[in-house]
């Protein structure tokens, strides 16, 4: 049976991400040219990030926890959120403004995408 779920979760990875670049044409030049992704509440909990470099991993916690670990990296804070952006995970999600995708009512609260801050201690 685990190998089973394995096999369901790695295939559906596999069609996540398809679906998930589809729409991104050229992300580095959006970057480049001054656009931005973050929400106003993901703005406040970051502060200044002017400068400052974003990336986006499709793993789990512990695995991007201990690849900041092995860069040498500090976490700090880490911040989950009840919606996914853009993405329908389950049957009956229904979307909030802004392309977040919520959970049907009465579906216990999950952790569907989340935020973590890193950074390189001073030498």
């Amino acid at each position: 049976m685990k190998k089973a779920l394995h096999e369901l979760n790695r295939l559906s990875w596999n069609t996540t991400t398809v679906a998930h670049n589809s729409h991104k044409g050229d992300q580095a030049a959006f970057f480049r040219e001054g656009g931005s992704t973050p929400f106003p509440e993901e703005r406040e909990l970051l502060g200044d990030i002017a400068g400052l470099r974003s990336d986006e991993f499709m793993w789990s916690i512990g695995e991007v926890v201990n690849a900041l670990a092995s860069a040498g990296l500090a976490t700090g804070r880490l911040t989950e959120y009840p919606y996914a952006n853009g993405w329908k995970g389950f049957d009956g999600m229904r979307e909030l403004d802004g392309h977040r995708m919520v959970p049907p009512d009465g579906m216990p609260r999950l952790p569907l995408m989340y935020a973590i801050a890193a950074h390189r201690e001073a030498a």
